[in-house]
């Protein structure tokens, strides 16, 4: 009777997990939101329904410690919501799950903060480097304009299957918001496992009452 409530809590939890996997999930970072003219320090991670972003900035190239921040309401260069940004002259961000499953990028708002080095109002492309669960890299680059209003962009049908994700800020700053995540879906070798388990406690209990 034990092995037979073992193997349903088993079946129940690669089941849940599976129908878990299917919904897409977009992090606004609203959590975060102030209404101040401050700039608020988040530390060099973020964790939000276990998507982790990872700032991988060094005191020795960026010259600060690394760190993730977002604008009060009330500072200039707010896009009107609430963003987080790489609070590094030189910074890697990093997006990965904290369960080290695979994920699809499906969009991103971006919005640029102020030009490091270059004229005010002048355009800047970002890249990003998908990193896929067979090892190979995908990488898509988009164009955000320079006049601080917030865009969202398309990743296209390569993003999906991640095991991580990056961009990096060097030359100019921007804030990074509402990012369209969804958790790859269980194998179909996990639904067939969990199909044999619960024929064999159906098995069993035919068994039982013979």
């Amino acid at each position: 009777m034990k092995t037979a409530i073992a193997a349903v809590c088993l079946v129940a939890g690669v089941l849940a997990g599976a129908a878990d996997s299917h919904a897409g999930y977009v992090i606004d970072f609203e959590t975060l939101a102030h209404n101040d003219e401050l700039v608020a320090d988040h530390g060099a991670t973020y964790l939000d329904n276990g998507y982790l972003f990872t700032n991988t900035a060094t005191v020795e190239n960026s010259g600060f410690t690394p760190s993730f921040a977002t604008l009060g309401s009330q500072v200039y260069g707010y896009s009107g919501s609430t963003a987080l940004l790489n609070n590094n002259y030189v910074g890697q961000t990093v997006l990965a799950r904290t369960n080290g499953g695979t994920f699809n990028l499906s969009s991103i708002t971006l919005a640029t903060l102020y030009p490091m080095d270059t004229p005010d109002n002048t355009p800047v492309s970002v890249q990003f480097n998908g990193h896929l669960a067979n090892g190979n890299t995908v990488t898509q680059s988009f164009t955000v304009n320079g006049d601080f209003t917030a865009q969202t962009f398309t990743f296209g049908s390569d993003f999906s299957n991640l095991v991580s994700a990056d961009w990096l800020q060097s030359d100019y700053a921007y804030q990074f918001d509402n990012v369209d995540v969804t958790a790859t879906p269980v194998p179909a070798a996990a639904w067939l496992l969990g199909s044999g388990l619960l024929g064999l406690v159906g098995l069993r209990r035919r068994e039982k009452q013979q």
